[in-house]
């Protein structure tokens, strides 16, 4: 904006040039920095006490040695821009706290009442899981509870794999569980879970023991088999039957038992992994010559030796083990078919149960009449060698 100028002179005679100092919008005159420093030095200032107002980072005029106690507390907690009343609710804060610990330890508050779980309550009820943490948590606190060894202990309780513990305020535990899932049974009457690991457990407690297999051999072999079963059971449900006993020799060699329905318990001979052949390989030739060998012989065989280079032995079918077999199948499948059906499912487990029974019954029928057939064959050799041997004679 365009300043205003007066002329004067000076002793001389010449013209001075006067600039006014700068104006606010209400036409004041803003003040100089002297007067800024004197008006602010004033603020500054309480009139009548001993000791100035400062702020956090600036020093009082008056020299330390010359204040009170209680003054150079409060200077010393102004300099560090903590106010007295903060300092105090602090200094609360920390006694409470050493209070409430102090208790806590002493095992006057925060006493352990609860005891909750998550996992698999079938295998693992919340009772059994107290009474094998109990003496680790007895008496102890919130604060004081070794977690590991109530760890250790929930670790201890048959079907438990893997226990987590953790506090949960003011005075629970609370303990996941993850259990073990069986899928074979070994020789001993241990599990073995689906990892290969061997455990002790009541396999009724378990819903997927019932079809389980049984494991015979050396306990380190134990994942092993497991990996060779799996393998196995690929190949023999194209007969289709189920394995429902594995075994490995001392000296390599494998074993397995089939069955189903239709077959009784059948023994397989494998032999040992030689010569670059794998034991599956002559499993496979096996359930490929499968069907033939029961249209020739006429039933399921005995047993079956897969050990040869170029041939498999089968056993001669025993035509009374076969036909009391398929009749308790028949009576367990009538069982099942006689329970209350609860809804589709238990609809189409009964029809399933009623054609398998049927089944069965037919098989049955087959080997009478092949066991008549033969017993018939065998009568009419004998007569015709009698016949003969007379003829003879005379």
């Amino acid at each position: 904006m365009d300043v205003p100028q007066t002329e004067r002179t000076d002793a001389a005679g010449n013209p001075l040039r006067q600039i006014p100092l700068p104006q606010d919008s209400l036409g004041r005159q803003e003040p100089t920095l002297a007067a800024r420093g004197k008006r602010a030095a004033a603020d500054n200032l309480h009139v009548g006490s001993r000791t100035p107002e400062l702020f956090a980072d600036e020093l009082p005029p008056v020299p330390r040695e010359r204040l009170g106690a209680a003054e150079r507390m409060r200077y010393g907690l102004r300099r560090w821009g903590l106010p007295a009343a903060r300092v105090a609710g602090l200094l609360t804060v920390l006694i409470l706290g050493a209070l409430v610990v102090r208790e806590a330890a002493d095992g006057r508050i925060f006493m352990l009442q609860r005891l909750e779980m998550t996992g698999d309550v079938q295998k693992v009820p919340l009772a059994r899981l107290k009474e094998a943490v109990e003496p680790a948590a007895a008496g102890k606190t919130f604060f004081t509870v070794d977690l590991k060894a109530v760890r250790d202990a929930a670790e201890t309780v048959p079907w438990v794999q893997y226990a987590a513990v953790r506090r949960v305020w003011p005075d629970a535990l609370m303990i996941d569980v993850t259990v073990y899932e069986a899928a074979a049974v070994y020789e001993d009457g241990r599990l073995v879970s689906g990892e290969g690991q061997l455990f002790s457990a009541n396999p009724d407690e378990g819903s997927e023991t019932a079809g389980a297999p049984t494991f015979r051999g050396e306990a380190q072999a134990v994942p092993e088999m497991l990996r060779r079963w799996r393998r196995f059971s690929g190949l023999t449900e194209h007969i289709p039957a189920k394995i429902t006993e594995l075994e490995l020799s001392d000296r390599g060699s494998w074993t397995l038992t089939i069955e189903s329905p239709t077959i009784p318990p059948t023994k397989i001979e494998l032999g040992r992994d030689a010569n670059g052949a794998a034991v599956e390989e002559r499993l496979r030739q096996v359930v490929e010559a499968y069907p033939r060998i029961v249209e020739i012989m006429g039933g399921p065989p005995a047993s079956l030796d897969a050990r040869y280079r170029r041939a498999i032995a089968a056993g001669k079918v025993n035509r009374e083990q076969v036909a009391e077999y398929l009749a308790s199948v028949q009576a367990v499948s009538a069982q099942s078919s006689a329970r209350p059906s609860l809804g589709d499912a238990d609809g189409a487990a009964d029809a399933a149960a009623e054609a398998e029974a049927s089944s069965s019954k037919d098989s049955v029928d087959d080997i009478e009449a092949a066991s008549a057939a033969d017993d018939a064959a065998d009568a009419a050799s004998s007569e015709s060698h009698e016949t003969e041997g007379g003829a003879a004679a005379r």
